[in-house]
């Protein structure tokens, strides 16, 4: 009874030290730290609905508490009344189904888009700025594609 939120933190993430505490301190239903895909285009996992799909929002506001219509769930704070209230309508066999995977949509796109559609606000910290580790194996192809040196450009 005395927990007030839960705080979801990816294993592929690298937060600021101060990220809890910031997140918490904005009193938000939900909110994320800013973070971006591992893989180019390197997108923001922010996200705005437009023509019914859900595109990146590339034009965020720096350091602000932005709202979106969906948040990566890399770095995510949400407030326990969120679940209790959600609980209550999206339940299979009396078990909440907070996080769903389809083939379409990741759990925290499904969280996002269940809290929405339930009137909770979806918000971003673009200041709690993270991390996101990516691994990748460097073959032929990757020296062959990205020449950093063409000859006779330095002059």
């Amino acid at each position: 009874p005395d927990i007030t939120h839960l705080f979801f933190v990816d294993s592929d993430m690298v937060l600021p030290k101060d990220a809890l505490i910031k997140l918490f301190r904005s009193d938000k239903e939900i909110i994320s730290g800013l973070y971006f895909h591992r893989n180019p285009p390197h997108d923001p996992h922010l996200y705005k609905i437009e023509n019914d799909t859900l595109v990146p929002i590339k034009d965020y506001e720096k350091d602000r508490i932005v709202e979106a219509d969906a948040v990566g769930g890399g770095c995510l704070l949400v407030k326990r009344e969120v679940f209790e209230r959600l609980a209550a309508v999206k339940a299979v066999n009396g078990a909440p189904q907070f996080f769903v995977t389809t083939p379409t949509v990741g759990e925290d796109i499904f969280f996002c888009e269940l809290a929405k559609k339930h009137g909770f606000k979806i918000c971003c910290d673009t200041s709690v700025k993270c991390g996101h580790i990516e691994l990748k194996v460097v073959e032929e192809g990757d020296f062959a594609g990205n020449n950093l040196y063409i000859p006779g450009s330095i002059k």
